[in-house]
């Protein structure tokens, strides 16, 4: 079983490794796409969700992605849980 100090260092290491190969210009289409889809009515709550994947594609490694649903009614969801309704 892998200890938790190595665990967060791989992920610093895998984050760092994506945003330079990577990461950096998927956030970017994904703001930029976020921007053209916020531009109509319809489209404003893709776009919202367009920002927050913007964020996940920086820096993926460490994060948890669950259903909206998994999660419980009075519980704020950590900085580093993504979620996803049905």
């Amino acid at each position: 079983m892998r200890s938790p100090a190595r665990h967060e260092t791989l992920s610093v290491v895998g984050n760092v490794l994506w945003f330079v190969l990577a990461g950096w210009w998927l956030a970017l289409l994904h703001v930029a796409s976020g921007i053209a889809l916020c531009l109509t009515i319809i489209g404003i709550p893709l776009g919202i969700a367009d920002f927050k994947m913007a964020g996940a594609a920086l820096v993926p490694f460490g994060r948890t992605i669950v259903r909206a649903r998994e999660l419980n009614a009075g519980m704020v969801a950590a900085d580093s849980t993504i979620a996803f309704p049905d």
